[in-house]
């Protein structure tokens, strides 16, 4: 499933409390935080109330800037799909969030972003995992919302509406 919208439209807030919501209940998770560090994750569950447990968050960002040629990974979907395989054959997953797929994208380099996230999305359905996927929704610089839009099973899209008088409502 993937959760588009624009920046500021509470992507991340949906995909975390949708996880913690489901740990809550018994079912184990891991969130997957390409760009934004594990303490600003933690900062925004703490915000929204949804506790400090850090265990199911990977910090991507984390290992790009501490790690010496990490930048230099050209196949960081291969990196992430192995992972996810070892994480869920050690620790049984019901639910993967990606957070954001855009970064992703990009640091992956894929040339035929289509064709290769077909591929990764194929991936992540036969792990049997519900799968959130988060991008960017930006109407003038489209990234990969709109070739997400056709392969996720469904769409959550937030966006902002007018209420009137230099108002703004979610």
């Amino acid at each position: 499933t993937a959760i588009t919208g624009p920046g500021g439209s509470m992507k991340t807030s949906l995909a975390l409390y949708i996880l913690s919501r489901n740990r809550a209940a018994g079912r184990r998770g891991v969130y997957v935080t390409v760009e934004e560090s594990r303490d600003s994750i933690l900062r925004t569950m703490r915000h929204l109330g949804l506790g400090t447990e850090e265990d199911f968050i990977v910090d991507i960002a984390r290992l790009r800037l501490e790690h010496e040629g990490a930048e230099e990974v050209r196949d960081w979907l291969r990196v992430l799909r192995d992972f996810l395989e070892r994480r869920h054959s050690q620790k049984q997953t019901s639910i993967v969030v990606i957070d954001t797929l855009d970064v992703l994208a990009s640091m992956a380099h894929l040339e035929d972003i289509r064709n290769d996230l077909f591929y990764f999305f194929h991936f992540l359905r036969s792990l049997g995992v519900t799968t959130f996927v988060v991008a960017d929704q930006d109407p003038v610089r489209p990234g990969v919302a709109h070739d997400v839009t056709f392969l996720a099973d469904g769409v959550v899209e937030l966006r902002f509406s007018g209420a009137g008088e230099g108002k703004v409502q979610l």
